[in-house]
Formats: structure tokens, sequence, C-alpha cells
């Protein structure tokens, strides 16, 4: 039985490029003393990737427990995408549209920036990625299989 296991996860990890990228230790912790300053001037913010490329959770955001582990699975999803580079997939108008002025006012980003957003967004269930394309969800779903691999490991 567990040789199919494994025999299973090697056909997966062979269809799915994201899966192992995150490796087998924890990529959580505490916010240092800056970001904790920034968090607190921006509650709206629910976490991010730091620099050392950690996942942290904004402490002073009002989120329930079920939303910040949907902020941690989006967070996942952009590490695997700096560690793995973040797939080329056309932006549809809406998404142009929107990513245009989100900002306050001001263009979102790069047009990489704006594609791992849609798939970070898709990945934990934020209809804010607007009108999502078949391809989308085809690389989004990869990610959450990906992610999904990486949080069993901690299952005890």
């Amino acid at each position: 039985m567990a040789e199919n296991k494994e025999i299973m996860e090697l056909i997966e990890k062979d269809h799915n490029p994201y899966i192992g990228v995150l490796g087998n230790e924890s990529l959580d912790r505490e916010p240092y003393s800056q970001e904790l300053e920034f968090f607190k001037s921006k509650p709206e913010i629910g976490g991010m990737v730091t620099e050392d490329q950690k996942i942290i959770l904004n402490p002073h955001s009002t989120l329930s427990s079920k939303e910040k582990e949907l902020v941690k699975q989006n967070e996942l999803a952009r590490l695997i995408m700096m560690k793995k580079g973040v797939p080329e997939f056309d932006v549809t108008p809406e998404q142009q549209k929107y990513f245009s002025t989100i900002n306050q006012g001001q263009p979102y980003g790069s047009p990489e920036h704006i594609r791992g957003t849609i798939l970070g967004r898709i990945v934990s269930g934020d209809d804010s990625a607007q009108n999502i394309t078949p391809q989308q969800i085809q690389y989004a779903n990869k990610l959450k299989t990906a992610i999904q691999h990486y949080l069993l490991q901690f299952v005890k």
C-alpha cells in the first residue's frame, strides 16, 4: 500500500511542477517589530510573504481563523510563484480594468505581479480575482494541490 502511495505521488509531481517547492519545514514565523508597525497601520492586510521567504499573518487583523487560513494559502501560492515563476496567461479585460485602478487609482503593479495576485486570489477563493478563465483555474488548482501537500506534513 505504501508503494502505491509513493508511485501516485511521483506521478502527481511529474504533472505538477509546484509539488515539493515549499519543502518540508514550516514557513510560518512571527512578525518582526517593523512588520508589526506596518501591520498596525494597515489592519486590512491579512498577511504577506517576507523578504526571508516566510509567511507572516497580521495580528492586528480582524479576520476570523478561517479567513486567516485562506490568507496563508494565498501567501503560500505567492511563495511558490516567487520560487518557480509566475505562469504566463491572458488577463481578461475585466481583470485588466480592475487592476488598473485598484491601488488608490493607480495600476496595481507589473503584469507578472497582477497574474500572481489573480492566481493567489483564486487559490484562496477570493472573488476579487474577477472574471477568471479556465486556464487560470488550471494553474490555481496545481498551486492548491501543492499547498495541500505542503500543509499535510504538519497535520498530526
